[in-house]
């Protein structure tokens, strides 16, 4: 698989990923593989992750406040007072921040085009794997991956609002696995949200993990050493 990344990511002789565990509207886990993909691509890589996702707007559920059009990293809604913003397709890089903003869950994302390489909201998390696995190619030894495993929130830290954490401070994790890292961090935060009674559930993700074990024979079971 042919992927774009960020030149500082080829040329770096060691690369400390430090990832802050958060969840996110599409991923839904956002720790060392979501920060490291995406944080490794180049703009061209970042539209492979998203490409054919694109925003639909329920009129129904739309009040016209315009959060969603302010809020848009590419400027890619129109928005006039009153009026429910309009999409400009091409601008669009799928990327749900306006997902996660909308006061009303008016915005949800919808395919565009022909589904391809595992296309859809439900298929991301496995968009991400593939591409840090195709951009990380030979470079494995060089990585070093940090989880910041506390005041996780529920939504992820690309949007610029205080959020209230999910629950108690978990701590620090250490690995140069990024699978078995969020695995890791999967695991604590069922646990975690099990022992502090919280209302909250991950979605599909734990699929992810057994794909990537499966198709590329990557240990995603954490070996864990406390201190």
């Amino acid at each position: 698989m042919y992927v774009h990344i960020a030149g500082g990511i080829d040329r770096a002789g060691v690369i400390f990923n430090n990832a802050h565990l958060t969840m996110h509207p599409l991923s839904p886990l956002a720790l060392c593989v979501k920060g490291l993909s995406m944080g490794g691509a180049g703009r061209k890589g970042k539209l492979q992750m998203h490409a054919n996702l694109v925003i639909k707007i329920n009129a129904d559920l739309c009040t016209r406040c315009g959060t969603c059009a302010k809020n848009c990293p590419s400027k890619a809604l129109k928005y006039e007072r009153e009026q429910i913003p309009v999409l400009i397709e091409e601008n669009c890089m799928g990327c749900g921040e306006c997902l996660a903003l909308c006061p009303e869950d008016a915005i949800e994302m919808a395919h565009k085009g022909p589904i391809k390489w595992g296309k859809g909201a439900d298929t991301f998390p496995r968009r991400l794997a593939d591409f840090l696995i195709s951009m990380m190619n030979r470079k494995w030894d060089s990585l070093i991956n940090i989880g910041h495993l506390y005041t996780v929130t529920p939504e992820c830290d690309c949007l610029n609002r205080p959020q209230k954490p999910i629950f108690s401070d978990i701590g620090l994790a250490v690995s140069r696995n990024p699978f078995a890292l969020d695995n890791l961090a999967m695991q604590l935060f069922n646990e975690q949200v099990k022992r502090e009674k919280v209302n909250y559930t991950l979605g599909n993700y734990p699929s992810v993990f057994e794909s990537v074990r499966e198709d590329y024979g990557i240990i995603v079971e954490p070996d864990v050493i406390e201190v």
